[in-house]
């Protein structure tokens, strides 16, 4: 669960019982992978974004977003903090 300050208690609690015992390090990272939304897997996200920068090429990104069922705010304060707003 995701909330205007960043990942929830019960989000980090469960990461940390997954990997509670596994070796982290500079040469063992873990790196965590967020699902969106529960209708939605990796690949059906990765679908949507693909299908998206198809029919609209010089679409922007944080447009994109917004269009996804991400809340519009969230969407532009993911662009702004980690990518330039390029088209795709």
């Amino acid at each position: 669960m995701l909330t205007h300050f960043g990942i929830s208690g019960p989000a980090t609690f469960v990461f940390a019982a997954y990997t509670a015992f596994e070796v982290v390090d500079k040469e063992h990272a873990i790196i965590p992978l967020l699902q969106p939304f529960r209708s939605m897997d990796m690949v059906a996200w990765n679908t949507f974004l693909q299908d998206a920068a198809v029919r609209s090429p010089k679409k922007q990104l944080s447009t994109m977003l917004a269009e996804s069922p991400l809340p519009k705010r969230f969407a532009a304060a993911f662009v702004q903090r980690y990518s330039k707003d390029i088209p795709l």
